[in-house]
């Protein structure tokens, strides 16, 4: 569409969003993404470890999560 600028702009955005889905949701020791990080609440900055089918899914098929953490 010719809109290159535009464009590298998102793949940029789709960069950044990935490496900060790694570095904040990805737990090490079960090996997976947790669910959230918790607002305003009492939990406030706690990572949710719970898990959820759909997320984990598109983690993988989106390319955030590499070949180990896929496996």
């Amino acid at each position: 569409m010719g809109r290159s600028g535009e464009a590298r702009g998102y793949r940029n955005d789709a960069q950044a969003l990935r490496q900060a889905i790694n570095r904040h949701l990805w737990r090490e020791d079960p090996g997976s993404y947790g669910y959230l990080i918790h607002g305003g609440d009492t939990r406030a900055g706690e990572l949710d470890p719970s898990q959820e089918g759909a997320g984990l899914a598109f983690a993988v098929l989106c390319g955030v999560a590499d070949a180990r953490r896929t496996r």
